[in-house]
């Protein structure tokens, strides 16, 4: 004889009617299916490669931010989260408001770290300052470093980068009169400032 019972779905806890022969464990099928999921928890360990010393960085395997970053990133309650993040959530606690996770790892920063001493929380000037005191900031790297650039004559002294927005219509008479008299744009624009 069938018979029928009210119990929980033992993956989202709302109650159903089940028969008892049939010994259903879940509400839908959807529910059976995201069981049979690892929990974020086991996802964010099948990611992790600890270092052989306890003082060694924990590497992040899984996937990244973007294919020139090395943030590790997992999908955690809903939404994308950052690997190192996730990481002093289960370690330490929530991250407060207004605070961000520094990477502090013995030799330098690694972003591709996540173990919880080599982390602190911080202010995102804090932050910034650590970045550049380790290196690894975008501008002191290969092509991008505006130290690595030729300097145009007539500049002297600390080189800063000036960035300045122009109508096409005016950069394309500034690029011909450049033009006319031989002389690169970038000579032209320090010309100008010298100008001044």
């Amino acid at each position: 004889m069938r018979g029928n019972r009210t119990a929980p779905c033992e993956h989202c806890g709302k109650l159903f009617t089940r028969q008892i022969s049939r010994h259903g464990r879940f509400c839908s099928n959807s529910c059976a299916r995201y069981a049979s999921y690892p929990s974020p928890l086991e996802r964010f360990w099948r990611h992790v490669l600890c270092g052989v010393t306890p003082d060694a960085c924990w590497r992040w395997t899984g996937p990244t931010v973007s294919s020139w970053s090395e943030y590790g990133r997992i999908r955690w309650d809903g939404r994308e989260r950052l690997a190192h993040h996730i990481s002093h959530l289960i370690h330490v606690g929530p991250i407060p408001e207004g605070s961000v996770v520094r990477h502090r790892c013995p030799g330098g920063g690694n972003p591709g770290c996540v173990h919880p001493g080599h982390l602190m929380l911080g202010t995102m000037r804090e932050n910034n300052l650590d970045t550049l005191a380790d290196g690894r900031h975008w501008s002191q790297s290969a092509a991008w470093s505006p130290k690595r650039r030729v300097r145009p004559d007539g500049i002297v002294g600390e080189m800063r980068e000036v960035v300045v927005i122009l109508q096409r219509t005016v950069h394309r008479r500034l690029a011909a009169k450049a033009q006319e008299r031989g002389i690169s744009l970038q000579q032209l624009a320090a010309e100008a400032l010298a100008a001044l």
